[in-house]
């Protein structure tokens, strides 16, 4: 048999393609819905019924012979989905609308994301709106201020009557300015434009009336009046201005005008003008004198029962031979400033008075009073070699905080 061979039925044919050393199948190819389409054989007699068999199926123009298995599954699978969708929702539609109308939204939306969320999204913001006229919106929202200017029995009301009447004036304005306007249709142009008619006022005045609109503007995406992701606030008009520094419809006001100076120094020389001295300028300088500070007197007490407990150096005892023999003090000097002992924790504990005379000449000493200010305690004994001191907790002399830094962890009183 020669190959390749030619099955013809009318105007439609197919061709069966042999066994190759390389493909070990018959192949049979056919064209149908504008492609060509090839299946492949085991044996030639299924090649040549099957081939006989699709020219006569294109010949009465049935186009299924143009898909494969799995796009006729997935064609069923559409069929039952549109079905589906027809008997929850009461409204057909054909496979090619679901298709086209896919696709189209599809090329508007980014890459990452779908079309259900797209939808949601929509549902959240501009499905919601309600359609309102700008002077229905501005009469309801001062309505709803109005309430709030009755002051409940023994209260003062929520808002003040008279700023509740300047916000509807400043809004009945806003309103006639674009009358037949819906608040949905409004855009930042028409906030730009209504601004910029008030170039006359000053700045401070300004910016009270764009807190005005921008408090209206919140109040109707609240109401569903605007969508949630409306971008009005964004509107050059609403940028606040920085004030030119002539304070105000004021005398300090007048004072910067008259003077052409900023308010900061204006305050100065009207304070300075009229002999006012109230720390301004530096808060944490006061005029009035500070309350005289009491002494501690229980800290004095303190050391003066401690040092009542110590007892004087007995001339040839340990700690006299000590400060005599191995430190070389003088024996006038410790008499004279009156170095005293005790027992701490079962040892021998030099004290050493602090009195406030001055130290730098001995012979310009002389004790008046009997009490020192504070007292330091040194131990006779060495650890180890090492000296182990401390002072009295409170002191008149350097302040209770220098005071209670010890040398060690031990009780300076004496047992």
């Amino acid at each position: 048999m020669k190959f390749p061979v030619k099955v013809k039925y009318r105007r439609f044919e197919a061709v069966i393609y042999a066994k190759s050393k390389s493909y070990r199948y018959y192949r049979l190819a056919y064209r149908a819905a504008g492609k060509r389409i090839i299946r492949s054989f085991s044996t030639y007699s299924e090649a040549r019924q099957e081939a006989e068999t699709k020219v006569r199926q294109l010949a009465t123009g049935n186009q299924n012979v143009a898909l494969s298995a799995k796009e006729s599954a997935d064609a069923l699978a559409i069929r039952d989905a549109l079905d589906s969708f027809r008997r929850n929702t009461g409204r057909s539609v054909t496979a090619i609308q679901a298709v086209t109308s896919y696709l189209d939204v599809a090329k508007l939306l980014p890459t990452d994301h779908n079309l259900a969320d797209a939808v949601r999204g929509y549902l959240r913001t501009v499905a919601v709106v309600q359609r309102k006229s700008l002077a229905e919106a501005v009469t309801e929202f001062c309505e709803v201020r109005k309430a709030q200017t009755v002051a409940p029995p023994g209260k003062r009301p929520a808002l003040n009557p008279v700023y509740v009447q300047d916000t509807e004036r400043q809004l009945n304005e806003f309103a006639g300015t674009f009358q037949g306007t819906a608040v949905a249709d409004l855009a930042r142009t028409h906030i730009d434009a209504y601004i910029g008619a008030h170039g006359t006022l000053s700045p401070k005045s300004r910016n009270n009336l764009r807190a005005t609109v921008r408090m209206f503007l919140g109040w109707c995406a609240r109401h569903d009046y605007l969508p949630a992701n409306h971008r009005l606030l964004e509107a050059d008009g609403l940028r606040k201005e920085k004030s030119d520094g002539k304070g105000g419809r004021t005398l300090i006001g007048l004072w910067c005008s008259v003077r052409q100076r900023e308010f900061r120094f204006c305050i100065k020389e009207a304070k300075d003008f009229l002999g006012i001295r109230d720390g301004f300028q530096n808060p944490c300088v006061t005029n009035y004198p500070a309350p005289p500070v009491k002494p501690d007197e229980s800290a004095r007490r303190k050391v003066s029962d401690t040092w009542a407990k110590c007892l004087p150096l007995v001339e040839g005892g340990p700690v006299w031979r000590y400060l005599v023999e191995q430190r070389q003090l003088d024996s006038q000097a410790i008499a004279a400033y009156d170095i005293r002992e005790t027992i701490s924790f079962g040892e021998r504990t030099m004290v050493f008075p602090y009195w406030a005379a001055p130290a730098d000449d001995l012979a310009a000493v002389e004790i008046t009073v009997p009490i020192p200010e504070w007292l330091k305690f040194e131990k006779l004994a060495r650890l180890e070699g090492k000296k182990k001191e401390w002072t009295s907790p409170q002191s008149t002399l350097i302040g209770p905080f220098h005071a209670q830094c010890e040398h060690n962890s031990e009780n300076y009183s004496p047992t």
